[in-house]
């Protein structure tokens, strides 16, 4: 693999460097022109990173996740961009579901999160979506879901039970249910807000156990 990794980033951006760090690898991209502006650069690695990872899925069939710090001018500060990057990996492992590249400056509010109170955290979480997790356990439910879907959507209730494939009057019911369940009006933005961050909590922990 990392034979493969060097031959596509010296393919892609001569002059980079690929370096093994334990069961990580380290690519230090180079810049393609010396006077980029960072969301040039920004753009750049994105695009290198998901060309390793398409190039790496055709060779080996597994699951490649990459982390991208932000643009590093001096090399002494190079290990601020390591731990950029490593910071942007392990969070958005365990925040985001379905993305396998992450850039430090496009995990937003987890960044915010990550640094917070452990505990305090937790019992946010308990505060605002206990009732409705141990309803889940105890009736072999998902709402947690449901109610992922609906914050999608802004609490837009047609469109999120077309994307769920029910009927409205079903979501409706559910939603409902998931209101008295919390004890929270939803319709009220100061609590949407705070499920909402529950709900991030929520991902960050759970991922994270994974």
């Amino acid at each position: 693999m990392f034979e493969a990794l060097n031959s596509i980033v010296s393919s892609f951006t001569p002059g980079s460097a690929v370096v093994e760090s334990g069961t990580r690898i380290l690519v230090l991209h180079r810049p393609q022109k010396r006077e980029m502006y960072n969301q040039e650069i920004k753009s750049s690695n994105e695009i290198l990173a998901k060309t390793c990872l398409n190039d790496l899925k055709k060779q080996f069939d597994l699951p490649v996740f990459v982390g991208i710090s932000r643009f590093i001018k001096d090399p002494l500060q190079m290990r601020e961009g390591i731990n950029q990057a490593r910071r942007a990996l392990e969070l958005g492992r365990r925040s985001f579901r379905q993305k396998h590249v992450f850039h430090i400056d496009d995990l937003g509010v987890y960044r915010i999160l990550a640094t917070s109170d452990g505990g305090e955290l937790g019992r946010f979480l308990k505060d605002i979506l206990e009732p409705l997790l141990a309803y889940d356990r105890q009736n072999e439910t998902n709402l947690i879901d449901t109610l992922e879907v609906i914050l999608e959507y802004d609490l837009n209730l047609q469109r999120a039970a077309k994307e769920m494939f029910i009927h409205y009057n079903t979501l409706r019911y559910r939603f409902q249910r998931i209101q008295e369940i919390i004890d929270l009006d939803l319709r009220i933005p100061e609590n949407r807000l705070s499920v909402q961050l529950a709900m991030k909590i929520f991902h960050m922990r759970d991922i994270g156990k994974q």
